[in-house]
């Protein structure tokens, strides 16, 4: 039997298996989506969502998973392109590795 491990949205607060979240590194000060799931580093999970990005960053979710206070607007765009394209890859079905 093999334990798939669960990890917290830190958006929307909710639990899931962490095959259904998507890992966000800190990369040079960055926040960048980990698309391997295999970057050095603490990570912080959030949903294939835009909600859950927005609720992350209004709350503070993100900058209390990694300790930082994350401000670089141009990386928070990119990052949620990122995520808008991953959850369109959600939505039609292709793989994302």
């Amino acid at each position: 039997m093999t334990l798939i491990p669960i990890r917290t949205c830190v958006g929307c607060r909710t639990r899931a298996e962490k095959t259904e979240l998507l890992r966000i590194v800190l990369a040079f000060q960055v926040p960048v989506w980990d698309s391997n799931n295999s970057m050095p580093g603490r990570g912080a999970y959030l949903h294939s969502q835009l909600e859950c990005l927005d609720l992350a960053l209004s709350r503070g979710g993100l900058n209390r998973a990694f300790g930082a206070k994350i401000a670089a607007q141009g990386a928070l765009d990119d990052l949620r392109t990122s995520i808008s394209m991953q959850s369109t890859r959600s939505v039609t079905g292709m793989k994302t590795r």
